[in-house]
Formats: structure tokens, C-alpha cells, sequence
């Protein structure tokens, strides 16, 4: 059964009916706007916020989560929508400036917030609105640290009238002196939007020990000694993957992630998880086998499990009313139950329900969670490299069949091929669906760095320009995120000279050795560092870490030079940095705006290498070091590279990975002559 599913086509569009449709789009979206305006009059506020996450701070969000783009029209991953009585503005990244451009609904406005001197949201609504004007937003979509963040520019730093909204008193009047976030009880765009879609409770289903190598009963009693050790009476846990990694549970409640709806709870003794009572219905035993005192609550319960965290923690059953004898006695806050959450991965609303009754007291600490995930057991390693090695094959024999189409001269678009790639992925049995949105451009279309096709856009493919491909699968062992640039033709040496600055950069970081517990942000100049002395650079970041069938998006690592300066941590590692066994990618890029992109994308594991190391006898033995192996298995297109723009070690490690990828794919391709061919052409 796939873990996501995919709806395609559709016939193309007259230019008669494109007219009247866009025409339709106006006149929608400006009616979108009337009414949300007219509801934050209703309510005092002088501008309204709608974020892209969901009440879990998901990168990818379900159908009935998509506010922000049913608001604005932009499809991205990543962007905030503002509206006042006057404007309505969109702040997105570099990765989404010419989509956005594309797709905004008439009446908003594009910010490129990632330009040098660009005001922030919040730095903006400080500026625009007079003192005392209120800020509505849903707290479920907005994390705890950006909130206080938020809220601390809106007041221009003032402490002295109003405390961060994170913990003030939700019956505070608002001060009249600053701006102020104001967490609403509902969201503005869901009172407007009379056709959400339904939120989907798909069956969960267990991922096996022998694919993650590490059992919920260990895992919970590593996090509980990571409890003991911080002081912390029990944790509070929001993020979907978190929450599906910990109970080597998965489901298919979201597109392209194996997750499934629910918040979870973990004291010294007990597990409270809050999720679709069908959805569970599956794994209920089992995980009731595992884990050991099990207590299971509806997903919408989540409100009131929070606020009577005291008398889980002392030990009672919420299923029961609320017994005197278990109601806090403590005489100052620091004898209250101390609830640990991760003020980056839990949403404001989350954080409020917990402190509504005031009896328990807050531990804002990044989730052991999170570096515990990002820490692969030796299975989830061989998961990934042989879900990689299906990855890889898949794709030799989509190249294979695509060049022989666009050298015949048959009319092939990008929609096409993001179709005919999955039909080669699914002949794999371990296959569960695609990993994110396939990106397939040509031409000036993969200049738009997050590109994905339409019905309006695709470009028919050809030999005049380069067709980039940057795709990935969930297959039952591993997750696989990939970009590979060609040419069917004949690149011009502007286009060679700017894929070989990108390899050198590729290369840079695919050697590199580096000391663990550095922060991947340090390692980013290695790769930009060829472009960079020719003048050219790309708006993206160089890595991020990947989930072993988990999400495609994983962090840590995160490997961007833009980065603020990680948080430090007395006597512990920063959650942040570099450690062995982590899984990444390594995606440097180029972008020529309107006519063509460029980017190389490869897996890699960080590995420790000190035994490996020319003079191991000159470095201290407590320092562990580490290299990469990367996993991912496509040769690179020979006629895209000059070699004289390669150092000769480069040119070595791309003659080797050439050779890697052949032996590998050589046994897997052996049914499919055509593929072989290419294959064999391709890796000399």
C-alpha cells in the first residue's frame, strides 16, 4: 500500500477558459480578503497573520492545512501571509521569489524576505501599525520561540509593561503603549473558507525493529534518562516525525510523509498519545504491549490532556474527573511538575494549553528527541543505502527512456516525465510513493529553484537548454532525495563552466573531513567557495538532513552559511552540530533567472574517519573525526563538466563515483538493455 498518493492530469486549458478562469481567481480572492478584513474588524485587530504550518510547525502540511495557500494562491512550502486594512503581503525565501511572483492571487503583494535590508514580518507590522495595535494569529501555527520573538520587535523590546505573549495571562488587557501578538481561540481563514477539506485519519501501521534497528522500549527509556538528567517530571511532543520515530509508528495522514495526526506525552512512568481513535485502531495492542502504560485520547482532546499534565504526572488517569487528592500542593513555582518542551518544535497554542491551569511549570529545551532521530542506527544506514540503490536504478532507466524520446523528437513534457518516473519507481515492491513534489525543468523553468509543473507552466523538453531533475522516494527502508542536470544536447561553455563550479563544490564537501560537533552552517563556504570566486552564488542552502522513511527534510544537520550562531550549551552538545551517522544531502546549485538552473544533489553519511587519517599520531585521541560516504547512485553527465576548471582531486573522486555507480546499478539494470546502455555510456 503507498504511504502517499499523488492525483495527475487533467486536459490542458483553452486560452478562452484560462481567461475566465483567472478572471473567477480575482474576483474569489478579493472576496477572501473582504471577509477576513471584516472579521479582524470585528475583533479590534489591526492586521492578521497566516503562517504555512499546521499545529504540529509541519514543512508539508495536509489538504485542510493549507490556509496560507488557499489565502494567497502561492504554493510553496515556506512563506507568511500579512494582511492589514490597506495591504496584503507575502514574505517568502529565495527558493520561491520567481514562484511566488507566478502565482500570488491579485491584490498581494511579494516581500523577498532573504534580501540583505528586507524587514522582517514582525519588524514591518512595528513599523506600519500605531501603539496598541493588536496582532491576531492562530497560536497552533506559530512555534513558542517565534512568537516571543515576534512579540518582543512588536513591543520594540519593552519589558516593562507587558510580559512575552508566550506567558502572559491570555485575560491581560492589551497594552496601549506596544504592538502586541494576539493568539486567537480560532483561525480567522477557517471561518471564511467554507470548502476545508476534511482532516484524513488513515491507518497507522508499525515500522518494523529490523528497519530502525531500535526499539520503542529503548527509545523511551533514553529519553526518559535525557528527562532525569534535565529535571523534567514529563515531556511534551508536537512534531509529527518526533512522535512517529519514537513509537516506530507510520501512517499517510500527510502527502509524501509517513505520519500520522497526534501529540504525545511521556512522564517517568506513562505514555499519553492524543491521535484518531480509528486511526490507531491497527497498532492499539501492539503498541499497548510495548509501551507499558498506555493511555489513548482522541487527537482533538489535545486541550484538555494538556492542561491536566499535574495530575498525570502525580500519577492519576485522565480518563477519570479531576480527584482532589492529586491537586497540586506546591508553594512556589519551583516546586511545580516541571514539563520539558522544545520552544522551536512546539506551537504557542501548545505551550498555552499546557500552562492554562497554572500548575505546572515550564523547561524550554530543545527535544532529545530531535538529535536522537537524527542519529541513525546501523539499519536505518543500510535502509537508506539500499533504498538509495532502488532509487538509483529507477532513475538510469527514466534517463534511459527520456533522452531516447527527446533525441527521436517526440514532444515530451516536464508533467510527462514526473508521471513516467514514478511508473519506473513503482515497479519496485519497496516503493510507497514519491518524497516531496518532483521538481522537473527545462529550460527557464529550473531557474525557479522549487519549481514543480503545471498544467500552465510544463515546458515541452528539448536539446537547446538543460533539464533539471531533483526527486526523491519513501520506500519502506529509507527515504532518497536526489538532483541530477543534463543536457540533451550540446551545452554552451557558459553552462559547462557554471556546472563545473557547482561539481567543485559538490566535490568540496563530499571530501571534506571535519571535527565532530562542528556545525554543518562552518562547513557551507565549501561549497560556494568555486562560484564564489567568479562572482556567482546560489539562494538556497547547501544541506539538510534526511529521516530513514521518515520526512525528506530532516534538521539537524542543516548546512547554511545564513544561519544565526547556534545556542550554547553547558556541558552538552549543541543539538545542532555535526556527529557521526547522520544522513545529508550535498546540493550545491546555479541559477541564471529565465533561462536555466543548475544543481548536483547527493546523499551522504558522516562516518568517523580517524583511523583513516594520514598522521592519526599528531591529533589528540579524544577528537573524533569525521568524512562522508555518499549513497546516492547516478553518474554525472561527462559533456556538462570542462575538466579544466576541476582540481585533479576532483576529477579522481568523479572518475571514482563514476565507477561506484556502475558497479552498483550494472546487477540492477541487467534486465533492462536500454538502461544499461546508458548506464555504461554515461559512468566512463
Amino acid at each position: 500500500e503507498a504511504w502517499c498518493d499523488e492525483g495527475r492530469g487533467g486536459a490542458r486549458s483553452s486560452h478562452e477558459y484560462a481567461r475566465t478562469r483567472e478572471r473567477a481567481r480575482r474576483k474569489a480572492n478579493m472576496e477572501r480578503l473582504t471577509a477576513l478584513r471584516g472579521l479582524m474588524r470585528t475583533r479590534g485587530l489591526s492586521a492578521y497573520v497566516t503562517t504555512t504550518q499546521d499545529a504540529h510547525l509541519s514543512e508539508y502540511v495536509g489538504e485542510a492545512d493549507k490556509r496560507r495557500e488557499w489565502l494567497t494562491g502561492f504554493t510553496g512550502s515556506s512563506g507568511v501571509a500579512v494582511v492589514t486594512d490597506a495591504n496584503a503581503l507575502l514574505w517568502t525565501d529565495g527558493r520561491y521569489y520567481e514562484q511566488a511572483a507566478r502565482e500570488l492571487a491579485p491584490g498581494w503583494k511579494l516581500v523577498r524576505g532573504s534580501e540583505m535590508g528586507q524587514k522582517s514580518v514582525a519588524e514591518y507590522l512595528q513599523s506600519e501599525l500605531p501603539p496598541g495595535a493588536r496582532v491576531g494569529v492562530n497560536p497552533d501555527t506559530l512555534s513558542v520561540a517565534t512568537a516571543d520573538k515576534w512579540d518582543k520587535i512588536l513591543a520594540k523590546g519593552r519589558t516593562d509593561c507587558c510580559a512575552p505573549v508566550s506567558t502572559r495571562a491570555q485575560s491581560a488587557e492589551p497594552c496601549t503603549h506596544c504592538c502586541s501578538l494576539e493568539p486567537l481561540d480560532v483561525d480567522l481563514v477557517d471561518e471564511i473558507w467554507a470548502e476545508r477539506p476534511p482532516r484524513p485519519n488513515k491507518p497507522i501501521f508499525v515500522h518494523p525493529d529490523e528497519l530502525t534497528g531500535r526499539s520503542v522500549k529503548d527509545k523511551l527509556a533514553a529519553l526518559r534518562a535525557e528527562m532525569e538528567a534535565e529535571g523534567a517530571d514529563c515531556i511534551v511532543i508536537a512534531a509529527l516525525d518526533e512522535i512517529a520515530w519514537l513509537l516506530n509508528l507510520r501512517g499517510g495522514d500527510i502527502l509524501y510523509t509517513p505520519v500520522f495526526y497526534s501529540f504525545l506525552v511521556v512522564t517517568h512512568s506513562r505514555v499519553v498519545l492524543m491521535v484518531d481513535p480509528e486511526a490507531i485502531k491497527p497498532v492499539e495492542d501492539v503498541l499497548g504491549e510495548i509501551v507499558g502504560e498506555l493511555e489513548l485520547f482522541g487527537y482533538n482532546d489535545r486541550r484538555a490532556v494538556l492542561g491536566r499534565l499535574d495530575e498525570l504526572i502525580q500519577g492519576a488517569s485522565l480518563h477519570e474527573s479531576r480527584p482532589k487528592s492529586v491537586r497540586s500542593t506546591a508553594t512556589s513555582a519551583a516546586d511545580l511538575p516541571a514539563v520539558w518542551i522544545d520552544p522551536g518544535a512546539c506551537s504557542l497554542g501548545v505551550q498555552l494549553d499546557c500552562t492554562a491551569n497554572g500548575a505546572v511549570r515550564l523547561l524550554p529545551r530543545a527535544s532529545p528527541v530531535v538529535r536522537a532521530k537524527a542519529i541513525k542506527t546501523a539499519a536505518e544506514l543500510e535502509g537508506m543505502r539500499e533504498a538509495h540503490k532502488l532509487e538509483g536504478a529507477a532513475f538510469c532507466k527514466f534517463m534511459a527512456w527520456l533522452e531516447e524520446r527527446v533525441l527521436a523528437g517526440d514532444t515530451i513534457d516536464e508533467l510527462e516525465t514526473v508521471s513516467k518516473l514514478e511508473e519506473f519507481r513503482e515497479g519496485n515492491a519497496a516503493y510507497r510513493g514519491p518524497s516531496f513534489e518532483t521538481i522537473s525543468a527545462y529550460g527557464s523553468n529550473a531557474s525557479v529553484i522549487h519549481y514543480s509543473p503545471t498544467e500552465a507552466t510544463s515546458n515541452t523538453l528539448g536539446t537547446d537548454s538543460l533539464f533539471l531533475c531533483d526527486t526523491g522516494g519513501q520506500y519502506e527502508n529509507g527515504t532518497t532525495d536526489m538532483t541530477r542536470t543534463v543536457c540533451f544536447g550540446e551545452p554552451t561553455a557558459f553552462q559547462k563552466r557554471c556546472f563545473s563550479l557547482v561539481l567543485q563544490g559538490h566535490v568540496n564537501v563530499a571530501t571534506a573531513i571535519v571535527p565532530q560537533g562542528v556545525e554543518p552552517a562552518k562547513m557551507d563556504m565549501l561549497a560556494r567557495l568555486p562560484l564564489w570566486s567568479k562572482g556567482l552564488d546560489y539562494d538556497h542552502g547547501t544541506s539538510h538532513g534526511l529521516g530513514a522513511a521518515l520526512g525528506v527534510h530532516e534538521y539537524p544537520p542543516l548546512m547554511f552559511s545564513s544561519l544565526p550562531a547556534p545556542q550554547l550549551f553547558k556541558g552538552r552538545v549543541s543539538p545542532t552540530s555535526m556527529a557521526a551517522d547522520m544522513v545529508m544531502s550535498n546540493e550545491p546549485g546555479f541559477y541564471q533567472p529565465g533561462k536555466f538552473g543548475i544543481r548536483i544533489e547527493s546523499v551522504m553519511i558522516s562516518r568517523q574517519c580517524q583511523d583513516r587519517l594520514d598522521y592519526p599520531e599528531a591529533y589528540d585521541a579524544k577528537q573524533v573525526w569525521l568524512d562522508f560516504e555518499t549513497i546516492t547512485v547516478v553518474p554525472l553527465q561527462r559533456k556538462m563538466i570542462d575538466p579544466e576548471l576541476l582540481s585533479p582531486e576532483a576529477t579522481r573522486w568523479v572518475d571514482e563515483y563514476q565507477a561506484f555507480c556502475l558497479e552498483t546499478l550494472r546487477p540492477l539494470l541487467a534486465d533492462d538493455p536500454r538502461a544499461l546502455a546508458w548506464l555504461e555510456r554515461e559512468a566512463l
